[in-house]
């Protein structure tokens, strides 16, 4: 299970206030990899450092939306292979991308702000950096609405009740279509 914190970062002219509640960011890590690998940033002043926080934020939602993939495809592998009743456990999974999903998507409208040049006096150089966080950021929530669809899917659908096929070619029978599978089997739910 994921665990969330809460970072709040204040930025005014020559300084950056970063104050954490539970595990949100590793501040040392971040100052770090900017003294590191982003020197010339710095002259970028406070901004580059909210950069730097963020960048380190959303690097951090990686390894969460990879293992709630990884616990749907255990999920669907139960319900396809085993006919298991994982009920309890999708909701838990549903949950947990919900949370996810709230600790990313606030991000997007200011980062979006930044692109439109909503604040002055920043390093216009610095807006690509804050570009890729936000490239990463809808992806990652993509991600998860993908997932919370998949949960939802499973949810509706009561275990067994799946048609699954292997090994198709479309070179044998055609394009593989769900109007195609319906005719199959209007009763069972397809997914492709």
């Amino acid at each position: 299970a994921a665990t969330f914190g809460e970072l709040s970062v204040f930025l005014g002219t020559g300084y950056v206030i970063a104050v954490r509640h539970g595990e949100a960011g590793d501040q040392l890590r971040t100052r770090d990899n900017l003294e590191r690998s982003y020197p010339e940033l710095l002259h970028g002043g406070p901004a580059a450092v909210v950069w730097g926080i963020l960048d380190s934020v959303v690097d951090d939602y990686g390894p969460v939306v990879a293992e709630l993939d990884r616990d749907i495809e255990e999920i669907e592998r139960g319900i396809f292979e085993h006919g298991d009743d994982l009920t309890e456990r999708i909701y838990v999974l549903k949950r947990e991308t919900t949370d996810v999903y709230r600790a990313i998507h606030p991000l997007v409208q200011p980062l979006e702000a930044i692109q439109r040049g909503a604040f002055t006096g920043m390093d216009p150089a610095l807006r690509s950096y804050f570009r890729d966080i936000l490239d990463h950021i809808r992806r990652a929530q993509e991600e998860v609405l993908t997932q919370r669809d998949q949960l939802a899917s499973a949810l509706a659908r009561p275990p067994g009740r799946w048609v699954r096929g292997t090994g198709y070619h479309e070179s044998v029978a055609g394009p593989l279509s769900r109007d195609l599978l319906d005719v199959v089997h209007p009763d069972r739910p397809v997914r492709v």
